[in-house]
């Protein structure tokens, strides 16, 4: 994870899945793990970016590759996503 967290900055999550492909338990272990990567509690604040404001700003994980490798003795389905934390819109009373 990269030293200095900021909005936009894009982190990899890398999923292997050994037994077999399972696209949607892939991203869920995904959505997980960016949570886990910027360690938000169970409120939604995140204690790694204190100022991401749960009410406004939004954590997204967007899917960029699959890969399947296969050998004699073992295969693996390689899923790789990114996470990044998106800045809200400011709401204004004017």
């Amino acid at each position: 994870m990269p030293s200095t967290i900021a909005f936009g900055i894009k982190i990899p999550i890398i999923i292997e899945l050994r037994e077999y492909p399972n696209f949607d338990r892939a991203c869920s272990i995904a959505h997980e793990r960016a949570y886990y990567k910027f360690d938000f509690d169970d409120c939604g604040h995140s204690n790694a970016f204190p100022e991401f404001q749960r009410s406004r700003d939004c954590l997204k994980v967007e899917f960029e590759t699959y890969t399947f490798e296969s050998s004699m003795v073992s295969s693996c389905y390689r899923y790789k996503f990114n996470c990044w934390l998106e800045k809200g819109e400011d709401e204004s009373d004017d």
